[in-house]
């Protein structure tokens, strides 16, 4: 995927720093385990740019549920956390695996934008969800005023 964004001059900022953080993965088998902290930047704050070139993505995870004005401007408060919570459990986790990420848990609480997340399902399988713990009285990130959980699928 990432060598086909390089062709079609679409690698933006996270394509590269998951080609650096990934880089060993490209070549070995998937996983049993994958635990991960992807980034949390909702959509409104990514660039006009990253929003145009990943959208297909959104919408081939069917993260994009919304219809209408909402789905025009992207459907409200999601967070690139799902979409690489999505991808990762596709590519890197083996059928049984287990994938346990420390993500927003706004994904888990906003009416529309959370919802294709919340089916737990990509084009191509079904995620059990094994668990989802509730961090925010424990607070993890001092400077931050997200509400964080961890996710286990």
């Amino acid at each position: 995927m990432l060598q086909e964004l390089v062709r079609s001059n679409r690698d933006g900022v996270w394509p590269r720093l998951l080609a650096n953080a990934f880089a060993p993965v490209f070549y070995l088998n998937a996983f049993d385990f994958v635990v991960s902290n992807p980034p949390w930047v909702n959509w409104e704050s990514l660039s006009q740019d990253y929003r145009d070139q990943t959208k297909p993505l959104w919408s081939e995870y069917g993260l994009f549920t919304l219809a209408g004005h909402a789905a025009r401007l992207g459907g409200g408060k999601k967070d690139i956390s799902m979409l690489m919570t999505y991808v990762a459990a596709e590519r890197y986790l083996k059928p049984e695996g287990t994938l346990a990420f420390l993500i927003t848990q706004t994904v888990f609480q906003t009416a529309g934008a959370g919802e294709g997340f919340r089916g737990f399902r990509t084009h191509k399988r079904h995620l059990g969800v094994r668990a989802v713990e509730d961090l925010a009285s424990f607070n993890p990130f001092d400077d931050a005023a997200n509400w964080t959980a961890i996710v286990v699928l």
